[in-house]
């Protein structure tokens, strides 16, 4: 009978970290992460200059209407299900464990 061979876990962490680091760089050498850099950097000079006109023009400032929110909200109802089981699980599991431990703890002490 032949014998099985056993998985070299090494080389494959190696090559898939070989990988994650050649796709870095090339996103970086094409200029992905600079450009959602720019953009950020370009809405932040224009609510700049906004700023300084209504400083100069006397205007109440308020901080928020300077500071826009670039946050996107990408819940949907799939995610908000899935939010709850996970939420549902680590109660549940958080609760478990505290029992166990209780338990164990009388046993021991």
């Amino acid at each position: 009978m032949e014998e099985k061979k056993k998985i070299n876990w090494l080389k494959y962490i190696i090559m898939f970290l070989f990988i994650v680091y050649v796709s870095l760089y090339v996103l970086n050498k094409t200029g992905y992460y600079d450009g959602s850099v720019r953009r950020k950097m370009e809405i932040t000079s224009e609510q700049i200059e906004v700023f300084e006109k209504d400083v100069a023009n006397g205007v109440e400032i308020d901080i928020n209407n300077y500071v826009k929110n670039l946050d996107k909200d990408y819940t949907n109802r799939t995610s908000k299900i899935g939010y709850a089981i996970s939420s549902n699980i680590d109660q549940f599991l958080n609760k478990g464990i505290r029992r166990i431990v209780k338990v164990l703890s009388k046993m021991f002490t």
